[in-house]
């Protein structure tokens, strides 16, 4: 949002009945306020009535571009806190936008890759939408003075995004939903970015509909059409269809996934390639070493199988003649179909997701202990009883009286602009939290889940200390981790043989990790846009719950038109069952029968023995970096290597090679030979390819593949290869 001015209006035209933004000043009019380059405050002038900052020029960088560089080229350091952000257009576009976000995210949801909304792609449509909403408007009158008071301003921008991006993604009560809407368990009821922007909305129809075959286009399996091997390690142009070795993949969709690799700081990218290296070779050697009976099924699968499958036919496990109508399991019926298997990959995905849990927990420890040590310490229990005494609650975002000091190594001027504002109340937030209780304590009994109300309190607990820590590694890494897992397996060891009460533990020891982490990016947006922390609050609650709304809406339509498809086990390279047939197999799986499974001397003991390996895992290398300092070790994050060893058991993996093309590139290249280029271009031409896709793919699923009716194929031809992969590998499924 570099490029967005910053903008006033005289104070008679500030728009009636809409309170403006809390302000903690005894002035009438609140002078712009900015920081100089050694965080000093200073104050700064607004020279037109477009907002355009006087002696803002473009500073010439003559080294690779750090974080500094970025946040300093990228983001204003100047902040007016007498702009109005509730405005017509904020609620008119932050709404719809919303709406928006969550149809596109359940969309996404049933893609065969993990796609995510982009933030960014939600500025710039937020942008363009603010502007020509105030170039239409009529400026004079009674519309003028209600809708449009004065030009749209930065704070406007900010709040529409925050309420559009806490939209923007699919909640895990859909999953819980989509479960039982399909499977079989009985479950009760501008210049650069515009061209940019329009040349990929109009790209992204080839690789999705007209010529698939640029999905994923592989030299080996044009070489050889008729060689699983083939399939399983350069195949990936469909959902579990291989690993997509070489593979060159031209669909911006799936190689960035709304998680776009011209985000990623170098040291992850490295990391996540490590762990993708070594992702093939695990998998590689477990299959075809047969670990886990492995060739009686397939290569990537996420469902469960029967005993009797071989590899030229896939049982899938009945798991309605074991879970009875109390929805909880029959051991009699167990016994008569036996355990059922998971897709050796497929195990591998478990077992290294605990071991990054607990890896990720000492890397944090051992790495940043000095940034949590009060966080951790406040958890000793004589600490935490004084705590309960309502009056001593201070939940304030922003803690009056801890002005930074400017010399501090981590030093963030944005945080000291933001001490003029009124922090949110702490009733607020424990209001949100007590309404919310007492809502999913109704919901679990009132369906039936099987969860009583001391397992719904014991995954808000496993929600609490989790988000400690992965919240942590995210602002650390930028990536989050899947915990699913790992808190399934705590749900299904305190409750067993109850796989829809495993479903609702995982509803919210899990979810709320995932919303949490959501909240916290937005509020460090609004913190970079200088938005008052009670109006970044109402956008969030606001956001959140149309897109609740709208993505049960689209998940609905999506089940119901694409229910054959989702059952399937390759899916397509358009829509694939593979999130929720996931949530359903560990459900069942963690849920119905932990001990015979996971449990020491069970067929897949080494998922829970792995979570013992993972404490120890980063130690060798943060005592080689204690040892040898300069060589480089602290670079090496193990929990993320650990994590990316299991990243390739879903998913269209023919992205990949392109995903890490695209990444060093920009990260490496562009940011250490062509910094000045990389600060003004890089996010800009992310916003444009991410929002490109969005467009296209939202447009294409409702008009094209289905999503609320009738699919409309392109005619078949050796390009779009209908019959099979698109990348021409042989099919196993």
């Amino acid at each position: 949002m570099a490029d967005i001015s910053l903008s006033s209006a005289p104070e008679e035209e500030v728009l009636e009945g809409v309170p403006a933004q809390d302000i903690v000043t005894d002035e009438k009019k609140t002078p712009v306020v900015g920081l100089n380059s050694e965080g000093l405050t200073e104050k700064s002038s607004l020279n037109d009535g477009n907002g355009d900052l006087e002696g803002l020029t473009e500073e010439v960088i003559h080294h690779p571009a750090d974080t500094n560089d970025i946040l300093r080229h990228t983001i204003h350091l100047e902040d007016d806190p007498t702009l109005n952000a509730l405005t017509f257009r904020t609620w008119f576009i932050g709404c719809g936008l919303s709406v928006f976000g969550g149809v596109i995210s359940a969309i996404y949801y049933f893609k065969p890759q993990t796609v995510l909304v982009s933030t960014v792609f939600l500025a710039v449509l937020a942008y363009l939408l603010g502007e020509g909403l105030s170039l239409i408007i009529p400026r004079r009158g009674i519309i003028g003075r209600w809708l449009n008071p004065h030009p749209f301003n930065v704070k406007e921008h900010v709040a529409i995004v925050v309420m559009a991006n806490s939209a923007s993604i699919a909640a895990l009560g859909i999953e819980l939903l989509a479960v039982e809407g399909y499977t079989t368990i009985p479950i009760p009821t501008v210049g650069c970015r515009f061209s940019c922007y329009s040349l990929h909305n109009s790209w992204e129809i080839v690789p999705e509909w007209i010529m698939p075959l640029l999905t994923g286009v592989s030299i080996f399996c044009l070489a050889d059409q008729h060689s699983a091997v083939f399939t399983n390690i350069f195949g990936g142009s469909s959902g579990n269809e291989g690993l997509g070795l070489f593979s060159l993949c031209l669909d911006w969709q799936y190689i960035s996934g709304g998680d776009s690799p011209l985000f990623y700081p170098l040291d992850s990218l490295i990391s996540q390639g490590i762990g993708v290296c070594l992702c093939m070779i695990v998998f590689v050697g477990v299959y075809y070493g047969n670990v886990w009976d492995a060739q009686n099924f397939p290569f990537l699968s996420q469902v469960l199988f029967a005993e009797g499958s071989n590899s030229t036919n896939y049982i899938q496990w009945n798991q309605t003649a074991v879970i009875g109508a109390n929805n909880v399991v029959d051991p009699e019926a167990l016994a008569a179909e036996g355990l059922p298997y998971f897709a050796a990959t497929y195990v591998v995905n478990i077992l290294a997701s605990n071991m990054a849990i607990t890896a990720g927990i000492v890397h944090i420890c051992l790495y940043f202990w000095n940034d949590i040590k009060d966080t951790v310490l406040a958890l000793d229990p004589r600490r935490i009883w004084p705590k309960l005494n309502p009056r001593r609650w201070n939940l304030d975002f922003f803690r009056k009286g801890s002005v930074p000091d400017p010399m501090e190594d981590h030093y963030d001027p944005h945080y000291e602009l933001m001490l003029k504002y009124k922090a949110v109340p702490g009733w607020w937030y424990a209001g949100v939290l007590l309404l919310s209780m007492v809502v999913a304590l109704v919901c679990i009994y009132t369906a039936n889940s099987t969860l009583p109300w001391w397992g719904f309190f014991v995954a808000c607990l496993v929600a609490t200390v989790l988000l400690l820590t992965f919240g942590a590694m995210q602002a650390i890494t930028g990536i989050g981790f899947i915990i699913q897992p790992f808190v399934q397996l705590i749900g299904g060891y305190i409750q067993p043989g109850n796989p829809v009460a495993n479903m609702y533990f995982v509803l919210f020891g899990y979810n709320s990790v995932t919303q949490g982490q959501l909240l916290l990016t937005d509020m460090k947006l609004a913190q970079y846009g200088h938005l008052a922390p009670r109006v970044t609050f109402s956008m969030q609650m606001i956001g959140t719950a149309i897109g609740a709304v709208f993505n049960y809406i689209m998940m609905n339509s999506i089940v119901t038109n694409q229910r054959e498809v989702l059952l399937s086990i390759e899916g397509t390279n358009v829509w694939s069952g593979q999130q929720p047939q996931s949530y359903n197999s560990l459900a069942v799986a963690w849920g119905g029968m932990p001990h015979q499974l996971f449990s020491v001397g069970g067929r897949y003991q080494w998922c829970t023995l792995a979570i013992i390996l993972g404490f120890v895992a980063p130690l060798p290398f943060y005592f080689l970096h204690r040892k040898f300092p300069k060589w480089g070790f602290d670079a090496i994050n193990t929990p993320i290597l650990i994590y990316f060893i299991a990243y390739l058991c879903v998913g269209i993996n023919s992205s990949l090679m392109s995903f890490f093309i695209v990444g060093f590139t920009s990260q490496y290249y562009v940011r250490r030979y062509h910094p000045n280029l990389f600060v003004k271009y890089n996010y800009l031409v992310s916003a444009a390819l991410d929002g490109g896709a969005s467009v296209i793919v939202f447009i294409m699923s409702f008009a094209l593949f289905g999503a609320a009716g009738n699919e409309v194929n392109f005619p078949t031809y050796w390009g779009n290869n209908m019959n099979g992969n698109f990348d021409l590998c042989l099919y196993t499924d």
